[in-house]
């Protein structure tokens, strides 16, 4: 840190001078000029050219055609799934809370739930619990999705109801990944084969 002296035109160091030093010379009408010298300085090289990852090259459609439900109470997450899925032949609902969830999937048979954890009326871990105690949605996967640190670095386990956990902000990479569809095995080729090829459909229910 540093004080200025009054009456002066020149600041005084307030640590070590060990550390290095900062002098001023200033002028009436011409301005400052501060000239620094530091000790022990890291020098921070930069490394190889940083591999990143062509999301347009990422096709979804390798994925057979599948209802994918997600239950997320902001919309601006849900434009976002819903542009990834975008030109795809899968078919997506949308409810705004876990109880609006947990009826949409009950209706309209969905393969997969990408799950909010923080949400109004039912949050999402409650969600998850219910849709796996109810005989009609157990098989179902459901992908938790969360900014949450307290997931971080988490891993499934057999007791989870989860077959997996996205971390915000979501790509379309992480979607993309494999593993997490691998839940899907269970689905007999009907459901599998024929499916109409809409793309997003926003389910509404009475009650």
């Amino acid at each position: 840190m540093w004080r200025h002296r009054p009456g002066a035109n020149h600041y005084l160091p307030t640590h070590p001078p060990d550390r290095g030093t900062i002098n001023v010379q200033s002028q009436p009408g011409h301005g400052s000029v501060f000239t620094c010298q530091f000790k022990e300085v890291a020098v921070v090289t930069e490394g190889g050219p940083k591999q990143t990852v062509n999301t347009a090259k990422i096709d979804l459609n390798q994925f057979p055609p599948l209802t994918v439900l997600v239950v997320d109470n902001i919309q601006s997450n849900q434009d976002l799934i819903a542009g990834y899925f975008s030109h795809t032949h899968h078919h997506l609902l949308f409810a705004q809370d876990g109880l609006r969830g947990m009826q949409v999937a009950q209706a309209h048979r969905a393969d997969l739930i990408f799950l909010d954890l923080l949400m109004p009326v039912m949050g999402g871990h409650e969600t998850a619990i219910a849709l796996k105690q109810d005989p009609t949605t157990r098989h179902i996967p459901i992908i938790l999705i969360t900014a949450s640190l307290s997931y971080a670095g988490k891993t499934i386990t057999p007791n989870s109801p989860y077959a997996g956990i996205l971390h915000k902000p979501v790509n379309r990479q992480q979607i993309a990944d494999g593993e997490l569809w691998g839940g899907l095995r269970h689905l007999p080729p009907r459901r599998l084969l024929g499916r109409p090829k809409r793309w997003i459909c926003s389910a509404t229910l009475s009650g």
